[in-house]
């Protein structure tokens, strides 16, 4: 019997979920090369092999009012997306992270007909917990990183897997570079300080004056300390080459080698995000840092559920690293942190604690673990073995 050929739309809105897209296409290919994938994303989807509807990754919003100036749209661009995926009647849809959109179109999508894997959960455990009843309804099943989402989502009867963290196999392969002194043109043998203020330009705008005032104070009480700032691909060349004018001299600059960074850096500071756990993963301490705008905060500050914002410390479940956002994020108390971490000896104990992190991000083989899920789902549809869960919504609201 020859099989029709199965057609999977993938959306992604973000450059991480970008990177995670093309990691699981590459790996469902591996299994069966004939589906053809559609969708939303960028680069490094497309060329995995995703024909996309639209780039979105260059255009993401960050924070609460930044979303809403982006808000009709994505409105626009979600209307269009359910028009598209109504009209190719793909056999699965595959949802990575970017909440506020990918739920708005999954409650217009009969799931019964187009189901949808979730991949890369979102951030329920943290805010805006409601959207748990929606992925309870609409979402066939989802795909976790890390184990403590496997464990909430299940308590509300929620088909969920853990598959562990695709950065763990990206991660394995980084060697250490015994010469990224010497390459990244770092002079003495001081102490190496990392810096990451971010990869959007809104981030580095708001987090390289604190960054760079912070360095400022730890130079005072250690002369011979030296910096390092990893510069994120994509940053505004005028605004990064403004950076460098205004940096005092025992701060360096390099790009493309963030992770051979973590490995030779003795502590860092870095922005609130994905880098925190990468990090984790290389056992280099860190001050995380964070500030958006101040209508975002006091906005966030009613909605947030947790006491605890770096990954890494979420992950552990207890605060391993210092974490300063908002107000806290100031060049001398970033400061402080790091010269408290040295003077009292505390290097050695953040490593072993940030081992355990390490091994709750799983094992390599991540997103071939989750193309097997992926593939297999498919199977028993085609096969009339899926079981449908009472708690799906059979028709689409058009209200």
């Amino acid at each position: 019997m020859i099989r029709n050929k199965r057609k999977i739309i993938i959306i992604a809105g973000e450059s991480s979920g970008d990177m995670h897209g093309a990691g699981l296409v590459r790996a469902v290919k591996e299994i069966d090369p004939d589906i053809r994938f559609l969708g939303i994303g960028g680069p490094k989807m497309e060329a995995a092999g995703v024909e996309l509807f639209w780039d979105v990754t260059r255009q993401a919003a960050i924070g609460i009012f930044e979303v809403a100036f982006a808000l009709p749209r994505l409105i626009s661009l979600a209307l269009e997306t359910i028009r598209r995926i109504r009209a190719i009647r793909p056999n699965l849809v595959i949802m990575i992270d970017y909440p506020d959109f990918n739920l708005g179109v999954a409650k217009r999508l009969d799931i019964r007909s187009i189901p949808i894997i979730y991949y890369v959960s979102p951030q329920v455990w943290a805010w805006r917990r409601y959207r748990i009843n929606t992925i309870a309804r609409r979402i066939a099943k989802i795909l976790v990183f890390f184990d403590f989402e496997r464990e909430m989502y299940e308590r509300f009867g929620i088909d969920a897997e853990f598959v562990g963290h695709p950065l763990v196999d990206e991660l394995s392969h980084v060697e250490p570079d015994p010469d990224f002194r010497k390459n990244a043109g770092i002079p003495g043998e001081g102490r190496l300080i990392g810096l990451l203020p971010g990869s959007r330009d809104k981030e580095f705008k708001r987090l390289w004056p604190l960054e760079r005032d912070a360095a400022k104070i730890i130079r005072a009480k250690y002369p011979d300390a030296n910096f390092c700032l990893g510069l994120a691909p994509g940053l505004n060349k005028k605004m990064v080459e403004a950076a460098k004018r205004e940096a005092p001299d025992y701060i360096t600059f390099v790009e493309g080698k963030t992770h051979q960074l973590m490995q030779a850096a003795d502590c860092m500071i870095i922005a609130s995000g994905t880098a925190t756990v990468e990090a984790a993963f290389f056992g280099t301490p860190m001050v995380m840092v964070y500030k958006v705008n101040t209508l975002t905060w006091l906005t966030l500050i009613l909605l947030i559920k947790i006491k605890t914002y770096a990954m890494c410390n979420i992950i552990a479940g207890k605060r391993i690293i210092p974490e300063r956002v908002q107000w806290e994020a100031t060049p001398k108390i970033v400061a402080g942190d790091i010269i408290d971490m040295i003077e009292n000896n505390r290097l050695p104990k953040i490593r072993q604690e940030l081992a355990v992190v390490r091994r709750k991000l799983g094992e390599p083989g991540a997103a071939g673990r989750a193309a097997e899920i992926v593939t297999r789902f498919l199977d028993d549809r085609e096969a009339g073995r899926l079981r449908l869960p009472d708690s799906w919504v059979g028709k689409t609201s058009r209200k």
